[in-house]
């Protein structure tokens, strides 16, 4: 009896240091878009504003609150391990949402955006939102680990069970071997001041979806290759 009630102590003990990590790690990764939030907020206030510039701060305002409600969202996957999947997209509309999303990204990074689309009508079920942020989360640890010119490729096909098969590849210095085995787990990271989690909620995100994700190194060239492999719909129309 007071083996397992030490157990049971040290259970809770592990959850709750893991659960102090995580909202340490939460309030690290929307510092910055909250500074910056706040920061055009205040600007709002000034009366003597023109209209021009009144919208291009409310612009920005709401891009740093989008940005925000997307680190919570991913967080709370992250934490439940599970995410609704109440939309329906073609592959060709997942590609406009990541073209999108990458258009700022890329051009800070100078980047070249190679993509690849097969099939673009095939429909996939997803939460849209988590998808391309998880998506993105895979392109913007691509874009940071891969000096200039940084060359990327995204491709969007048909996998061999009729699901969708998303790649991200890049012609960086890839990924040491001895870190490939941990580096989806959580708070482990390579960068300064990265908060390791990253490919955690990637990770979280697939499993929400019962997909599958696979980091490598590119098996013909220089580079990483993240895979995200989901099912395929119960009705998919691929033509």
């Amino acid at each position: 009896t007071q083996t397992r009630e030490l157990q049971s102590r040290l259970s809770q003990h592990q959850r709750l240091s893991a659960m102090g990590k995580m909202v340490a790690s939460l309030a690290h990764q929307i510092r910055t878009p909250l500074a910056a939030a706040t920061l055009y907020a205040g600007h709002l206030a000034a009366p003597e504003l023109e209209k021009s510039t009144r919208e291009r701060f409310a612009k920005k305002l709401q891009e740093r609150l989008q940005h925000l409600e997307s680190q919570v969202r991913d967080m709370l996957i992250f934490a439940r391990g599970e995410a609704p999947l109440n939309d329906e997209l073609t592959l060709a509309e997942l590609m406009q949402h990541l073209t999108a999303a990458m258009e700022v990204p890329l051009r800070q990074h100078r980047a070249q955006l190679e993509t690849q689309l097969q099939l673009p009508n095939h429909r996939l079920r997803c939460n849209r939102d988590a998808l391309v942020s998880c998506v993105m989360n895979l392109i913007n640890n691509a874009l940071e680990a891969t000096p200039q010119p940084c060359h990327l490729c995204i491709t969007l096909a048909v996998s061999a069970s009729g699901g969708v098969d998303i790649r991200i590849q890049d012609n960086g210095p890839g990924i040491d071997q001895s870190l490939l085995q941990r580096i989806t787990e959580p708070f482990v990271t390579t960068k300064s001041n990265g908060t390791g989690l990253g490919l955690a909620v990637v990770q979280a995100v697939v499993r929400a979806h019962r997909g599958k994700f696979v980091l490598t190194n590119n098996p013909s060239g220089p580079g990483a290759l993240a895979r995200i492999i989901l099912p395929a719909l119960a009705l998919s129309d691929a033509n």
